[in-house]
């Protein structure tokens, strides 16, 4: 008789998405990149004032600055259109129709381009002296 997994044990996560560490670098990218707009504060939430929140307060995000580093030369080394879709997912938050309309492709389109953004992204990191991601790496299923 097998045991089922739940998402909270250890190593679940890791087998429903193969890309989970890519998607946390990539979130901790996002964050580092508008720190670095804001020139390196955030509101925290203790200063909000909850009266004037509307939506809900960001949840946290760590960031390291040598991991993001990394994160930011891999980004750099996709093709531009990859590159959008790294800026609208992580960095603009907006929903996948926006981001498609935005760079003009079909929404379908759209989330191949994040496909090939976590593929490209966990390439480069494994294989940082690569100047450029085979082409094969970006367009290999997601599941595999």
């Amino acid at each position: 008789m097998h045991r089922r997994r739940f998402v909270s044990e250890p190593g679940a996560r890791a087998k429903a998405d193969p890309h989970a560490r890519v998607k946390r670098r990539l979130e901790s990218w996002g964050r580092w990149i508008e720190l670095s707009r804001q020139g390196g504060h955030l509101p925290s939430s203790l200063t909000l004032d909850p009266n004037r929140v509307r939506q809900a307060l960001p949840r946290f995000v760590p960031v390291s600055e040598v991991e993001c580093a990394e994160t930011d030369a891999a980004i750099a080394k996709l093709p531009q259109q990859v590159r959008a879709v790294a800026v609208a997912e992580y960095v603009a938050y907006v929903s996948t129709a926006i981001a498609a309309r935005k760079i003009g492709v079909s929404e379908r389109h759209y989330r191949r381009l994040r496909e090939m953004l976590h593929n490209g992204v966990a390439y480069c990191l494994r294989h940082p002296d690569v100047p450029v991601p085979p082409a094969q790496v970006l367009l290999k299923p997601i599941a595999s």
